[in-house]
């Protein structure tokens, strides 16, 4: 059904011309027989075939100047004699027999070319008008008085506005912010001025506020750039949304924050392990608690030792604490002051301290040291230790009987 409707519009397109054609000529040659006659037809026919050639292209120009070919030959022709010719007239004959053709290839040829020249603008628009029409960013444009004079899709979801009702509408609505001062009466150059963050152009990735039609504001990053356009200035505006951007930037940062804080966290949780484990207080017997001691002492940690003995005495009611250093491998100044300084500090609390584990040459350090260890009782292992606080506690419940 399609290819019979486009072959019966070439036909259509193909004759009118040729047809136009005919009937001028029989109009010339009825006036040139009974009413004036004309000296020249050929050169009335010849815009019949401009006509003819520009309306249906050259096959139809062509035609026609086959029509008014041959009634120049027959008018040029000797009276009674059809095709035969004085001189003149030949040349005469010649002449159009040349002329006519060639009139009509060349006006078609133009026609032609004009048409796909029109038809490839045409595609270009649409390719264009496709491209803006589903471009993410927004993009309009406006004049140089900011007067919006075109708006796309994306610009009418991200504004709120339908194109029919933004354009003609002042560029200055779209933005959050007022005017620029136009520089008093003597500033007589425009008499609207652009929104403040484009008063300089063109504009490259500026971030500005924009308002919605609903009257919320958002964040956009702009871009404006100016054109030349029928002698005026036209200027292109692309605004991309920010709000999601923005909403990822402050999720990143708020999981990062949640993320450092959840560090510090486990850190400090492993801090408070690490102190633990480096002074553990185990419940042994009633009332009878030992903290064994591995590596390295620094003062930070005597005082951590100090801390937690009291806490541990204090919380169990202990009558004996036992501390063992076989695990310490040296034992200096500080590591025998943090130990007097327990053993004074627990019998305070009514508990006697007993340091076990205590091998010869750590024995010989705090002796050349001079610490005086005076009211601590020392057993050489844990057992014994606990054996002698264990003494000590059934002495004193036998003394209360």
């Amino acid at each position: 059904m399609g290819s019979k409707t486009d072959s019966l519009r070439w036909l259509l397109l193909a004759t009118r011309g040729p047809l136009f054609t005919v009937a001028v000529v029989i109009v010339i040659a009825l006036i040139d027989r009974y009413f004036q006659a004309i000296p020249n037809p050929p050169a009335f026919l010849l815009l019949t075939l401009v006509i003819s050639a520009y309306v249906g292209g050259v096959l139809s120009g062509l035609i026609s100047a086959v029509l008014t070919w041959l009634y120049t030959a027959v008018f040029f022709s000797t009276a009674g004699r059809p095709f035969h010719y004085a001189d003149d007239n030949l040349r005469r004959v010649v002449v159009w027999a040349i002329t006519m053709p060639a009139m009509a290839l060349l006006v078609g040829t133009l026609k032609s070319r004009t048409l796909r020249q029109l038809s490839e603008i045409k595609e270009s628009e649409v390719r264009l008008r496709s491209v803006l029409d589903n471009i993410v960013d927004a993009v309009f444009t406006f004049d140089e008085s900011g007067v919006i004079e075109s708006f796309n899709p994306a610009s009418e979801r991200l504004f709120g506005y339908p194109a029919a009702e933004a354009i003609g509408r002042d560029v200055a609505s779209l933005f959050a912010v007022e005017r620029e001062p136009t520089g008093g009466a003597a500033d007589k150059s425009l008499a609207k001025r652009p929104p403040l963050g484009l008063s300089t152009l063109p504009v490259n990735g500026r971030e500005m506020l924009c308002r919605h039609q609903d009257g919320a504001e958002f964040p956009v990053e702009i871009d404006v750039t100016e054109m030349p356009f029928r002698g005026k200035m036209l200027f292109i505006g692309t605004a991309r949304d920010l709000r999601e951007r923005k909403r990822v930037v402050e999720d990143q940062r708020r999981s990062e924050e949640e993320r450092n804080r959840l560090q510090e966290e486990l850190i400090r949780a492993q801090a408070s392990a690490l102190a633990e484990l480096s002074t553990p207080l185990i419940p042994v017997r009633s009332q009878v608690l030992v903290m064994p001691l591995v590596g390295t002492m620094d003062s930070q940690r005597a005082a951590s030792v100090i801390e937690v003995l009291l806490s541990g005495i204090n919380e169990h009611r202990a009558h004996g604490a036992i501390i063992d250093v076989t695990g310490v491998p040296v034992v200096d100044t500080a590591v025998a002051g943090a130990l007097i300084r327990a053993a004074n500090a627990a019998r305070m609390l009514g508990a006697r301290v007993v340091i076990t584990g205590i091998r010869p040459e750590v024995a010989q350090t705090l002796v050349t040291l001079g610490a005086d260890l005076r009211g601590i009782t020392t057993c050489r292992t844990l057992e014994q230790g606990i054996a002698f606080v264990e003494a000590q506690s059934e002495a004193k419940r036998a003394l209360r009987r």
